[in-house]
């Protein structure tokens, strides 16, 4: 019966099924034939149209053509000419549609055009040259046909196709000879409306007239009616002078109606599947009938059995089981229940608890019988009974059931005991091993804490109470979720605790997030999870341990804040600014949207530093700060960089609204800061450079930014835009660097000889090295170029050694051919910062076998002013080995006349822009009178150099100048000309004659 049951609703959908398949199957053919056969009436009718207008449009280009004919006619009735051309062609036009021109080219030159408004860039048009229309012409005149060239740019403009008819006259002798064409000029599209193709739009339908461009080979459009592609196109060839065309016609959307296949095949699944469910129907009333009549026979067979089940089961239930009457009488029970009364099932129905136990017990018995019945549902209560079978005393669970009849009228009780002696004495025992686990839980030194799936808690240690703040009493039981976190994490810590649960992730062993004390105070937990698994393998919860670090995560961020941020000014430092920068960069170029730097210093901050010390110094960097914060908006980022240097990142800015943020930090600069109660007036610094335009890398935009910055420094502006022309680290400068180093290695230097001649004896005293760079024939680098390169570069050094080196020998050179002549060099700062400097010159001297005394060392001011203490002690070695010493370009520098008393010097040189224009200039003649007394005052010789006119060595002689240096006497030059020079020049001296310098 059960598997025939369960085979009967299989066999109507099978049926159903099949029916419904294979009507779907011959609708699906019937579509298809049908679709079949309405596309081909569709293609037919569609090519019928395109014959029809194909051969309108052959007609059309033949009947527009022709009209070359009567023109060619004309030509030959003139004998090579046409009077009133103009009049004839306005006369044939309206009789050729289509043509909008009509032409004569007399020898291939276009002469006669009509109309002629707009057609006058055509006259003169040589048709058997032009590029464009030589080939087509070259075959018309050889084949002797007419000729249709196009479509083509027409020289008066536009596009059309053009027919070229030759036409050939006779000589006197009756020779023909090619007389030129006659032309009709068809402009496109507009020279086929007699082909009515815009009837074909009206039914739907898209065209496109081509050919194939016999030079290249592509396809060349002639007209159409949308740019979209036509959709399997039916086509047309047609017939053209010396070409072929094709129509190609397509309906606008398509072949067939787009939803026209589809409502067919619809309509044949209903049919199809209406078909299957009435077969299916048909089948299930069948088989229905055939279960009805054998239901019945087995019906009364099952509940026999039913019953003998139930009953075996009741007699194997371990629990006490018995049915008693509403006057509690009992009704039946169990084998288990016979055991407790010590008789069996037949001796205790129709007799009360009253014959069996003692009256107390038996009336507990009766009250919950009766409480279960006026309950009207199931009474749960727990005693102690005892078997009187063998004495045993067991603790039960009762459960009683009242039993009602049919108008719910209470008639008896059901009750079921079930032995819980062995839980009672488990849960005993869990509760002594739960309070010593919670002891031992109490002295561990982190949060312990379990919750079940719904998120409430189990369990929590003593830590866990100290940390939230609670007692036990007050957490157990709590939503952890709902009372311990805060609210804008809440969904999300859920979501992460109930993921695991779910099994759709791994649960997160180690996660760090906030909680909420009793008080509402919040700490940072670090936890570490496990879930909690039943018997089976079961999630049931969750534990973790958690250790508070609140203080370790303030402790980090603040380590991250001082690795991020500056401690003065808590601006943003370097390595932040260069983070921001790099993302704002990222965000400009997928945005294409500029950006502007701002490199600031704070100008002559390290005087503040010295005059009014650090503290004073660190309060105007402060105040900078504050100024500039205020002035610029908060989606700027404004960051320190080092001592005086901040950095200002603009996102979205261009040159112009970068402009505009500085004139407001220029304006927050005006007023005064109160330093120790006095005014100090602030002036700043500015280089400007802007993405993309300066660079499109973190470096080179700060980098750019900081040569504006330093270049800024002279403008009065106080602020320089970054120019890649003014830009001293260019590609030549890079380059000058990299063969300075080989130059200088490879002896490719020159040193030219300036002389320096004593003005009381009109003779030469000494002589000034200058290193000069003939990088290459035509390339003489100027030392105003490559020098600062190499004090920047560090190949000061290398330079000034060479330098020296070739002095000293080119001066033992002269000493020895009779010249007593004292050489002068020039040493850099970085050269007065140099300890082994006069070691290596002494090694020097002794090698080229030449005496100190030779060389006069020159230093200039400044370089001196750098680190006055080292550059005197590095001076004192070279003037206690014997060389003389003089301050170069005095007055130009900020010299202390303190230090000056101190350096051993022998000269000083008065720079040439004080000298050259003393005589127009009192000012300057003023200067170096001054000068000069104050040298001579101290003890030191006067060298002026710039000397360049004869007043002008008047002038100094007259105040009492030692030396003069300038181009009166000799430009610099190459050792063998100064040595040609002194014999030959009258401030010179004769060979072998030794003067005192």
């Amino acid at each position: 019966m059960a598997a025939s049951t369960t085979r009967h609703p299989a066999r109507p959908l099978m049926v159903g099924g099949i029916v419904f398949l294979v009507a779907a199957a011959l609708s699906g053919l019937l579509v298809l034939k049908l679709e079949q056969h309405s596309l081909q009436d569709e293609r037919v009718r569609v090519a019928r149209l395109a014959a029809d207008h194909a051969d309108l449009i052959e007609y059309t280009i033949a009947h527009a053509l022709s009209a070359t004919q009567s023109l060619a006619t004309l030509v030959r009735q003139g004998n090579g000419s046409i009077a009133n051309f103009d009049v004839i062609a306005h006369t044939m036009l309206p009789y050729y549609p289509g043509a909008s021109e009509l032409a004569l080219a007399p020898g291939g030159v276009i002469r006669n055009v009509a109309p002629m408004p707009g057609n006058k860039m055509a006259i003169g048009l040589n048709l058997l040259t032009v590029s464009t229309q030589r080939k087509e012409s070259l075959l018309a005149r050889d084949s002797g046909k007419l000729t249709l060239a196009g479509p083509l740019e027409l020289a008066q403009g536009g596009t059309g196709v053009i027919g070229r008819l030759p036409v050939f006259l006779k000589d006197r002798g009756g020779h023909p000879f090619f007389w030129g064409f006659t032309l009709v000029v068809m402009r496109l599209p507009g020279g086929l409306d007699m082909a009515h193709l815009s009837h074909l739009d009206e039914q739907g339908l898209a065209y496109a007239l081509w050919r194939i461009q016999p030079d290249t080979g592509q396809k060349q459009l002639i007209a159409r009616s949308s740019p979209a592609t036509l959709i399997e196109p039916v086509e047309r060839t047609l017939r053209v002078p010396n070409a072929t065309w094709t129509l190609s016609v397509a309906p606008v959307k398509g072949w067939g109606h787009p939803f026209g296949p589809s409502l067919k095949v619809a309509l044949g699944l209903l049919f199809s599947l209406m078909l299957g469910y009435l077969a299916k129907l048909f089948v299930t009333l069948k088989m229905h009938k055939q279960l009805l009549e054998t239901r019945v026979a087995h019906r009364t067979a099952e509940i026999l059995v039913a019953q003998r089940k139930l009953q075996a089961t009741l007699d194997a239930i371990p629990d006490l089981v018995w049915l008693k009457d509403a006057d509690g009488a009992y009704l039946s029970c169990n084998p288990m229940f016979e055991r407790f009364f010590g008789a069996r099932e037949a001796e205790i129905v129709g007799k009360t608890d009253y014959d069996f136990v003692e009256r107390a017990q038996a009336d507990l018995f009766r009250a919950h019988d009766r409480m279960a019945m006026a309950a009207g549902k199931p009474s749960i209560n727990e005693e102690w009974i005892t078997f009187a079978d063998d004495g045993s005393r067991k603790r039960v669970e009762t459960i009683k059931t009242p039993m009602v009849d049919e108008e719910g009228k209470p008639i008896g009780v059901l009750g079921i005991a079930r032995d819980i002696t062995a839980r009672v004495q488990a849960e005993h025992a869990l509760q002594v091993s739960r309070q010593r686990a919670q002891q031992y839980l109490n002295i561990v030194g982190v949060m312990l804490i379990a919750v079940d799936a719904a998120g409430r808690i189990q369990l929590i240690n003593r830590k866990g109470c100290e940390i939230l703040g609670a007692s036990e009493a007050d957490i157990l039981g709590k939503n952890w979720f709902e009372h311990f976190l805060p609210e804008r994490i809440r969904d999300e810590v859920r979501e992460m605790f109930s993921q695991p649960l779910n099994g759709s992730v791994a649960p997160i062993e180690y996660m760090e997030n906030s909680i909420l004390t009793l008080s509402g105070d919040e700490r940072v937990m670090a936890w570490h999870n496990t879930l909690l698994l039943d018997d089976a393998g079961g999630v049931t919860g969750m534990l973790a341990s958690g250790e508070d670090i609140t203080e370790r995560k303030h402790y980090i961020a603040e380590l991250e804040h001082k690795a991020l941020y500056d401690s003065l000014t808590d601006l943003p430092n370097r390595n932040l600014f260069t983070d921001r920068l790099t993302l704002a960069l990222a965000v400009a170029r997928r945005e294409t949207r500029p950006l502007a730097i701002i490199l600031l210093d704070i100008a002559r901050l390290k005087e503040v530093n010295d005059i009014l010390g650090h503290h004073n110094g660190d309060i105007v960097i402060k105040e900078v700060a504050r100024r500039i914060t205020m002035a610029l908006r908060e989606t700027d980022t404004v960051a320190r960089l080092s001592g005086d240097e901040f950095a200002i990142l603009l996102p979205g800015d261009d040159k112009t609204a970068a402009t505009f943020a500085i004139e407001k930090i220029q304006k927050a600069m005006e007023s005064p800061a109160l330093i120790d109660g006095s005014p100090l007036d602030i002036e700043v610094n500015m280089g400007v450079t802007v993405y993309p335009q300066h660079g499109e890398d973190p470096g080179v935009l700060i980098s750019r930014a900081d040569i504006a910055m330093r270049m800024a420094k002279t403008e009065v502006s106080g602020f320089c835009i970054y120019e890649s022309g003014s830009d001293p680290y260019t590609r030549r400068r890079l380059s000058l660097l990299g063969e300075l180093r080989q130059a200088i290695s490879r002896n490719e230097l020159v040193l030219y000889y300036q002389p320096q001649i004593d003005i009381a004896s009109g003779k030469v005293m000494g002589v000034e090295a200058l290193v000069r760079w003939p990088r290459t024939v035509d390339d003489m680098v100027s030392p105003m170029e490559f020098i600062p390169i190499a004090e920047q570069s560090g190949l000061i050094r290398p330079l000034t050694l060479w330098v020296l080196e070739q002095a000293v020998r080119q001066c033992g050179r002269w000493r020895a051919a009779g010249f007593d002549l004292k050489v002068s060099a020039n040493l850099s700062a970085r050269n007065l910062l140099d300890p082994t400097l006069p070691d290596v010159l002494a090694t020097m001297l002794a090698n080229l076998q030449v005496t100190a005394d030779c060389l006069m060392l020159e230093v200039t001011e400044s370089a001196v002013m750098l680190q006055p203490e080292r550059a005197l002690h590095i001076l004192t070695q070279l003037h206690e080995m014997g060389t003389s010493l003089s301050v170069d370009d005095f007055g130009t520098g900020y010299s202390s006349l303190a230090y000056l008393k101190k350096l051993p010097v022998r000269e000083l040189k008065i720079d040439q822009s004080f000298v050259s224009g003393m005589v127009r200039n009192e000012n300057d003649a003023i200067i170096v009178r001054s000068t000069i007394d104050l040298a001579h005052n101290l003890g030191l010789k006067v060298v002026a150099e710039g000397v360049e006119d004869q007043e002008t060595l008047q002038l100094l002689a007259s105040l009492g100048c030692d030396t003069g240096q300038g181009f009166l006497f000799a430009r610099p030059m190459p050792p063998e000309d100064f040595s040609r020079w002194l014999s030959e020049s009258p401030w010179g001296f004769p060979i072998g004659v030794q003067e005192e310098p």
